[in-house]
């Protein structure tokens, strides 16, 4: 956030919580509204407001606009995509923009650590679990990843991914010498 306020540039959800938290602070309720990959602010009456774009208002239409160019044709914008997200669901996808930028860097330890925060935050999600013992697979550290690994396995017995799972622990294990 700092490197957000100093440069004033950054991703629309660190410009949107900076917003919000200034407004707060003069007394103006504003909240958050993650849209399907973009995140902007909503105010009152109606109010809807791109903080990426210098703050320009914002029409329904202007939303639909904002998810094509981000997800593509496949999701179309309704009225239910503007509930204001919470605190924690806002700290969340911040989380999560992390762990994206820095898997993408193929920068595995701090993407571990984003993967912890948002198991502090969502404890029930079992998919953070698996990704964390995939992770801390990759750097080496083959106990903790299978361990992750089998209780994400015994949570989700029927998920999708099973029988790779299995496979990534068996090669883990062979790597235990």
């Amino acid at each position: 956030m700092d490197e957000v306020i100093g440069r004033r540039i950054g991703l629309p959800i660190s410009l949107a919580i900076v917003e919000m938290e200034v407004a707060a602070r003069i007394g103006l309720p504003l909240a958050g509204i993650g849209l399907p990959g973009h995140f902007i602010i909503g105010g009152p009456d109606g109010l809807l407001i791109d903080p990426a774009d210098g703050g320009r208002a914002l029409a329904p239409d202007d939303c639909q606009a904002l998810i094509r160019r981000a997800v593509g044709d496949g999701v179309l914008f309704h009225a239910g995509m503007l509930r204001p997200a919470g605190r924690r669901e806002i700290l969340a996808r911040v989380l999560r923009n992390l762990k994206a930028a820095r898997l993408a860097r193929r920068d595995w330890p701090p993407a571990v650590d984003a993967i912890d925060l948002l198991l502090v935050l969502e404890p029930t999600d079992p998919q953070h679990g698996r990704d964390r013992g995939l992770l801390l697979g990759r750097m080496g550290r083959f106990r903790e990843a299978i361990t992750a690994l089998r209780i994400y396995l015994e949570e989700r017995p029927d998920a999708h991914d099973v029988p790779d799972v299995r496979q990534v622990v068996s090669i883990f294990g062979g790597r235990l010498n």
